[in-house]
């Protein structure tokens, strides 16, 4: 669900902030959940609504914070991850799931298991908050 807020500026008029796309962290590895979540923290546009380091439990927790986009390591530990990505399109089929990688030929995997977008844990951090963007919900703005 974007969030937008209406804010009256000192003049009285009121004036709508931006959307806050709800992001999703599902990473195994300590660092580079926390490169991620500064990267995306520093960033208006977005708000980072939870974390994960292994697959179990991620489903019940997806459904208790409802993101608008998942970031989803393809190499997460707890389980098969095409099983959970291909469980998690089917539950909210209005979040996007971008997997991220290390190794880029986890890409047609990830995108035949339902995720919507591909990103490598090598490519620079504007490629991955345009990736972000590009998954913006636009019709469920409250």
């Amino acid at each position: 669900m974007v969030v937008a807020a209406t804010i009256t500026n000192l003049d009285g008029n009121e004036q709508e902030t931006m959307e806050t796309i709800r992001i999703f962290l599902a990473d195994g590895e300590a660092r580079v959940r926390y490169a991620l979540g500064i990267l995306i923290a520093r960033s208006p546009q977005f708000l980072i609504v939870g974390s994960a380091t292994t697959g179990t439990g991620l489903e019940e927790r997806i459904q208790v914070v409802q993101p608008d986009v998942l970031l989803l390591d393809w190499t997460l530990p707890g389980g098969s991850v095409t099983k959970l990505a291909k469980s998690l399109k089917g539950q909210f089929p209005n979040m996007a799931i971008v997997a991220i990688s290390s190794r880029p030929e986890h890409r047609p995997a990830a995108l035949a298991a339902g995720a919507d977008d591909f990103i490598s844990k090598i490519d620079g951090p504007d490629q991955l908050l345009d990736k972000l963007l590009a998954h913006q919900p636009d019709s469920n703005v409250i």
